[in-house]
C-alpha cells in the first residue's frame, strides 16, 4: 500500500513539474531567416536612396532573447546605409539620448547640405589627380600621397574633408559601435547559437545593389539542400568539353563528391557541442560562391571571441548566384 502511494505521489509531482522546452536550432534559424527575407526595400525618389519598408526592429531583436547588451546604459539601434540603389543595414549600440544623424550633421559647416564634403573615394581621387595635396606630401608621388594619407592617423581622423555619409559610415563600421561586439550570450546552447548567428548573420537582410555579393545564409533544410544538389548535378560544368564556350557561366557548378555524400548522410542541422571553455557549432553556409561546411568556436568567457576553426567546400559556384 505504501509503495502504491509513493508511486501516485511521484506521478502527480512529475505531471505538475514544469517542462523545460529543449532548444531547437533549426526552428530558431528558420524563424529569423524567414523574417529577414520578409524585409523589403523600396527606392525613395525624393532622397534618391533605397529604404526599408515597415521594418519592426524591436520584433527582430526580440528573436535573440538569449542575448543581452553588455552596458545597460546603452540600447540597440539600426541604420540602413544607402547610396543610390545600393543599401546595407548596420545594427549598433548607442546611448538613449544619442541621435546618429543629428550628431554628425552638427559637425558640418552647413547642416542642411547633405552633399557637403567628400567620400573617401572622392578624397583619394582628388589626391591622385593632384587637386588636393595633403600637408607634408608636396614632394611625393600621387600614389605615395595616398598611402601617406591612409596611414596618417591625424589626416585620417580629420573630419573637415568628410561628407555626412562618410562620417556616418565610419561610425557604423567602427568595431566599438557594432552591436555584435557589445552583447553577452546566455551560457547555454541556445545562447551561443543565437550569439553566433547574430555575430555572423545578424545583418543579412535587405541587401541591395552592389552589396548583394555579401549575401550569406545558413542552410538547415534538407529540401533546400537537395535542391542545391539537384542544381549541382544538372548544371555541373564539364571542363574542357567542346560546348563549354556555349554554356552560361552562371550554370557552372563544381562539387566535392566526398563531402557532399557525407553531408547527405549526416544531414544539415547545426551541431552544437558544449565544452568546458568554449562551444563548437558546425553548420552549412551558402553564399555567392557556394556551399560550405563550417565549424565555429565560441569562447564561453569575455570577450566571447568567435573563431572559424574549419571550412570545407561542398559546392563551388563559378560566377553563379545561388540565392
Amino acid at each position: 500500500m505504501k509503495t502504491i502511494i509513493n508511486v501516485i505521489i511521484f506521478v502527480l509531482f512529475f505531471n505538475n513539474f514544469p517542462v523545460i522546452a529543449q532548444f531547437n536550432a533549426v526552428e530558431f534559424i528558420e524563424k529569423v531567416q524567414t523574417f529577414q527575407d520578409s524585409i523589403k526595400v523600396e527606392y525613395n525618389k525624393d532622397t534618391k536612396r533605397n529604404q526599408l519598408v515597415c521594418f519592426d526592429f524591436n520584433k527582430y531583436m526580440q528573436m535573440f532573447n538569449a542575448l543581452k547588451i553588455k552596458d545597460s546604459h546603452y540600447i540597440f539601434d539600426y541604420f540602413y546605409f544607402s547610396e543610390g540603389l545600393s543599401g546595407i543595414p548596420f545594427i549598433y549600440v548607442r546611448k538613449p539620448t544619442f541621435d546618429l544623424l543629428s550628431h554628425f550633421k552638427a559637425t558640418m559647416k552647413n547642416p542642411e547640405d547633405d552633399s557637403e564634403g567628400m567620400s573617401l573615394v572622392q578624397m583619394l581621387n582628388c589626391i591622385l589627380i593632384d587637386s588636393i595635396i595633403p600637408k607634408n606630401t608636396e614632394r611625393m608621388s600621387p600614389f605615395d600621397r595616398i598611402l601617406y594619407f591612409l596611414n596618417d592617423s591625424i589626416l585620417w581622423t580629420d573630419t573637415e574633408w568628410m561628407s555626412l555619409d562618410q562620417k556616418v559610415f565610419n561610425f557604423l563600421t567602427d568595431s566599438v559601435n557594432k552591436a555584435c561586439n557589445s552583447i553577452i550570450p546566455e551560457d547555454t546552447e541556445e545562447g551561443y547559437m543565437q550569439y553566433l548567428f547574430f555575430h555572423e548573420f545578424g545583418e543579412q537582410f535587405a541587401l541591395s545593389g552592389r552589396v548583394n555579393y555579401k549575401k550569406r545564409a545558413i542552410v538547415c533544410s534538407e529540401i533546400e539542400m537537395k535542391e542545391i544538389v539537384k542544381q549541382c548535378t544538372e548544371m555541373n560544368c564539364d571542363k574542357g568539353a567542346p560546348n563549354d564556350a556555349e554554356r552560361p557561366v552562371e550554370e557552372c557548378f563544381e562539387c566535392n563528391s566526398i563531402a557532399l555524400a557525407e553531408m547527405l548522410k549526416t544531414g544539415v542541422s547545426p551541431i552544437i557541442e558544449m565544452q568546458e571553455n568554449c562551444c563548437f557549432i558546425t553548420l552549412y553556409e551558402k553564399n555567392m560562391s557556394g556551399v560550405f561546411k563550417e565549424t565555429f568556436q565560441v569562447m564561453r568567457s569575455e570577450p566571447y571571441e568567435v573563431i572559424l576553426r574549419d571550412k570545407k567546400e561542398i559546392v563551388s559556384i563559378i560566377g553563379g548566384y545561388i540565392f
